[in-house]
């Protein structure tokens, strides 16, 4: 099942809705991505929080702050008006319970000191200069 969907037009996203044929339960799955109209964004923070429970994901860490630094280098650089996931929260109260699904920060510290050396490299200097690339590349082309 595809769920996301990129192409020269753009990105689509499939909303599901699951539900249990012995009780009264539903579940939404919203799809995201880290970059997008804020349209997309408000509208899909207001359908979700007018859920009872939402299950995020997101590791708090300086480690992925780091890696997802270069997402905004790049909507920096568009003429799009492209906004970050991150950057949206909801307008009206919301009763919701917030269940964070990823690792605490203390376990993903713990995991990463696991990962090889070279993929650790990379991700503190290989991944910015991906990001600098492209933000270099995006003001080439749209000079």
């Amino acid at each position: 099942m595809q769920i996301i969907e990129s192409s020269h037009f753009g990105v689509r996203l499939a909303r599901i809705v699951l539900t249990s044929a012995n009780q009264d339960h539903r579940v939404t799955l919203f799809p995201m991505i880290h970059i997008g109209e804020a349209a997309f964004y408000e509208k899909v923070v207001a359908e979700a929080f007018a859920h009872d429970t939402i299950l995020t994901e997101g590791v708090k860490s300086p480690v992925a702050r780091r890696i997802k630094r270069t997402y905004r280098w790049v909507r920096a650089s568009t003429r799009l008006s492209l906004r970050l996931q991150s950057e949206f929260r909801p307008k009206e109260p919301s009763s919701a319970t917030i269940v964070r699904g990823d690792l605490s920060t203390a376990e993903f510290e713990h995991l990463w000191r696991d990962v090889p050396f070279w993929m650790r490299f990379a991700s503190f200097f290989v991944v910015p200069m991906i990001g600098l690339k492209r933000l270099y590349l995006r003001h080439a082309r749209n000079a």
